[in-house]
């Protein structure tokens, strides 16, 4: 996911359409190269959900219904969906699902889960491995991909991930849009085009809007990655957008 890395020479950040997606992200956990996982929820979505902290500075406080259905796309590890999914958020979710590209990194959220999760996060969280350039209406049977299913959708540094190939970027957006409930919102965190000199793939914020095409974008503030190991060697952590989209109520 990086592109100032010599190590990442083999690993190119840009999804190439000869490349199987699957195969590619299989690699980096073969190789226990992550550098964008800091094994800790991101300080983003505590400022964003934790009501007890301030949001950054033109972002706004989210509260969720009873019984809500969140979902992260890219879980990495799994610490975000294991402290949604704890007591930690308020009112608790009825369901936190986790999805994944490759199968390790799902063994790696579920060790997370059995180690580290509170009794509610093992009743209300779950980790799948999905292909999810390909949940279309057609492919999702399963309920768990149900379409207007989903309160909010998390995204910490996916959506760039693929940015660079229509093909997936497309798939992305459609699915985003599909899985959303009317009203449903998803916060999303990517980096920004505006400190574009090492770190992830970076978007402007207009790219990021109509990445996403069919979601109303309520926020989009400046931000950094928080600091993992790969980021320490950094004179600073990469600089990043922190968005907030909606999913229309009506559609048209």
């Amino acid at each position: 996911r990086f592109r100032s890395s010599s190590r990442l020479s083999l690993h190119s950040h840009c999804i190439s359409p000869l490349m199987d997606v699957m195969d590619k992200w299989q690699r980096y956990y073969d190789a226990e190269f992550l550098p964008w996982d800091s094994g800790e929820v991101s300080s983003q979505l505590i400022q964003v959900l934790d009501p007890a902290r301030t949001p950054p500075e033109g972002f706004p406080h989210l509260s969720l219904p009873p019984d809500s259905k969140i979902m992260e796309f890219g879980c990495g590890t799994g610490a975000a969906c294991v402290w949604l999914a704890g007591q930690q958020v308020q009112p608790r979710p009825a369901l936190v699902v986790g999805v994944e590209l490759v199968e390790a990194a799902v063994a790696r959220c579920r060790q997370r889960l059995e180690r580290t999760g509170t009794a509610a996060a093992q009743q209300c969280c779950q980790f799948v491995q999905a292909n999810v350039f390909e949940l279309d209406a057609a492919a999702a049977a399963d309920e768990v991909f149900a379409a207007d299913s989903v309160d909010l959708l998390y995204d910490c540094q996916f959506a760039h991930a693929v940015y660079a190939e229509d093909q997936y970027t497309r798939r992305l957006s459609r699915c985003y849009h599909r899985l959303l409930k009317p009203g449903g919102r998803l916060l999303l965190l990517c980096g920004n085009a505006e400190e574009p000199e090492v770190g992830p793939t970076v978007l402007t914020r207009a790219a990021l809007c109509a990445y996403l095409p069919d979601l109303v974008c309520v926020a989009c503030v400046p931000s950094r990655f928080d600091r993992t190991e790969h980021y320490a060697k950094l004179e600073r952590c990469p600089l990043a957008w922190l968005a907030l989209f909606q999913k229309p109520l009506q559609q048209g």
